[in-house]
């Protein structure tokens, strides 16, 4: 949240959380005058009445307030977008979306099916193709690791791809990556990161409208406008979708940011990048390790790898030292 506050103001913040946020308080501005709760319309006629004589300065605070409400909640949906983001995932003991994992992991086990034999025919080579892309794409490696949703699947496939690929921990690695990486590459990935965001705080913000008309039917005045909740429920379905397909634009760039930036990363940490995948996997397996369980064994065999000092360079010698000096001793761990 604090990393997050100088972009209060940038495009992604207003993309990303303060336009959802202002969609949510103008639905409910219209649902609280279904039923008489607010008084928004006649602000609004207030606002673009064409009597010059009219006062505009109620109508005028009303707006300004309208905004302001707005912005802290958009700053409100920034400090949970972690909790939202994992909702619309699928975690949670509580989250009836869970119950999706079933019918998940029914069509990976289909997919893998799919994907199985020799296909006789174009048709059933076709079959295959697609079965692979769409395992790849839209879920991780392995059928415990399937979520109960596409987005969430769409997220992992592109978190477990380091690790499959080149046995790297993608967050220990990806924290690095980001502070090497060019800062247009780092750009272009906030945006799709805020599309991203904006596809998921609407499908949030859609279901909290479809609960706030139906609350304010049953306890207001007795009436449910019931087009109005099946327009939200809608709004969300499409907006989860919409999540998704965003979420698979942000993973091939957060796994283009693991391709193309790893060799600036191996010599960053000193390290030369091996010529073989297999030599390159045991490199970022120590890495991991010893970064992800501060293991000095696995730390250790970093060695293997470092670049080899200039033969030409003179070896390091404390300033002062002459010839046949009588050795120090150091204290060693």
């Amino acid at each position: 949240m604090i990393s997050e506050l100088p972009q209060l103001f940038g495009k992604n913040f207003l993309i990303g959380f303060v336009l959802p946020a202002m969609l949510l308080l103008l639905t409910l501005a219209f649902i609280g005058d279904l039923h008489g709760l607010t008084h928004f319309r006649a602000t609004t006629e207030g606002l673009l009445a064409a009597d010059g004589k009219k006062d505009f300065g109620l109508p005028v605070l009303h707006l300004g307030l309208l905004v302001v409400a707005g912005w802290i909640a958009a700053t409100l949906l920034l400090g949970v977008n972690y909790q939202i983001t994992q909702a619309l995932e699928g975690y949670g003991a509580f989250n009836p979306i869970g119950l999706l994992v079933h019918y998940r992991r029914w069509h990976y086990r289909r997919l893998v099916a799919s994907s199985d034999g020799k296909p006789k025919t174009d048709k059933e080579k076709a079959a295959q193709d697609a079965a692979f892309i769409t395992l790849a794409q839209d879920y991780p490696e392995d059928e415990a690791l399937v979520l109960a949703t596409r987005f969430g699947n769409a997220l992992r496939a592109s978190e477990r791809y380091p690790q499959v690929i080149y046995y790297m921990e993608p967050m220990q690695i990806w924290t690095r990556l980001q502070s090497i990486a060019p800062q247009s590459h780092l750009d272009f990935l906030a945006d799709q990161k805020a599309s991203m965001d904006f596809f998921v705080n609407l499908w949030f913000l859609s279901l909290i409208a479809a609960a706030a008309e139906l609350a304010a039917g049953y306890w207001v005045d007795h009436r449910v406008v019931w087009p109005l909740v099946a327009a939200a429920l809608v709004a969300a379905f499409a907006a989860a979708n919409g999540a998704r397909t965003q979420a698979m634009q942000y993973g091939e760039l957060v796994k283009t940011t693991f391709d193309l930036y790893r060799g600036a990363l191996a010599e960053q940490l000193g390290v030369v990048l091996p010529a073989t995948l297999k030599e390159e996997r045991a490199l970022w397996l120590s890495v991991s390790q010893g970064m992800l369980f501060r293991d000095r064994k696995a730390a250790a065999k970093w060695d293997a790898f470092r670049k080899k000092p200039d033969a030409k360079r003179e070896p390091f010698a404390p300033a002062g030292r002459v010839a046949n000096a009588r050795p120090v001793k150091r204290w060693t761990l």
